[in-house]
């Protein structure tokens, strides 16, 4: 019985110890399926709107995805880009970065998160308008993730 009592206190043991942490473990970053590239292809979701790709950003903060609905521009003396859709949850911030090149204006327009925030797993429409700068001297396409999404000058 003495024995029994041992053996069973050593298995114990041993399952214990396997369920134990491992300090010396090294953390692997993970992918949601998304192609992370310097300047992403326009995906397009099921509902025909464009998507962003995701990658780091600043701050801890990673870019992920959204979703465009519409994008509209709006002329005036400083041009601006409507923008219409779904972040995946209330805890993304839609971004954008404005580039002019010649002959066009690209705007690349993401959402940023935390990694670590608890968030309602609920899409969260957005809206944002995007200032174009001033208008050009000649005639200009706009381009919203690579896609052409109207004309301004």
């Amino acid at each position: 019985m003495r024995r029994f009592t041992w053996m069973a206190l050593g298995v114990a043991v041993l399952f214990v110890a396997a369920c134990g942490d491992d300090d010396d473990a090294t953390p692997t970053a993970t992918t949601r399926g998304e192609v992370e590239t310097t300047r992403p292809a326009v995906p397009t979701s099921s509902s025909g709107g464009a998507t962003a790709s995701s990658t780091s950003g600043p701050g801890g903060l990673e870019e992920a995805p959204l979703i465009v609905e519409s994008a509209s521009v709006s002329g005036g003396a400083t041009p601006v880009l409507d923008i219409r859709g779904q972040l995946p949850t209330p805890c993304h911030q839609p971004t954008s970065e404005v580039v002019a090149g010649t002959g066009t204006i690209d705007v690349r327009v993401f959402s940023l998160v935390d990694p670590e925030a608890m968030c309602a797993q609920v899409v969260e429409p957005f809206t944002l308008s995007v200032p174009l700068g001033a208008l050009p001297a000649e005639t200009a396409t706009v381009l919203l993730n690579g896609e052409a999404v109207g004309t301004i000058g």
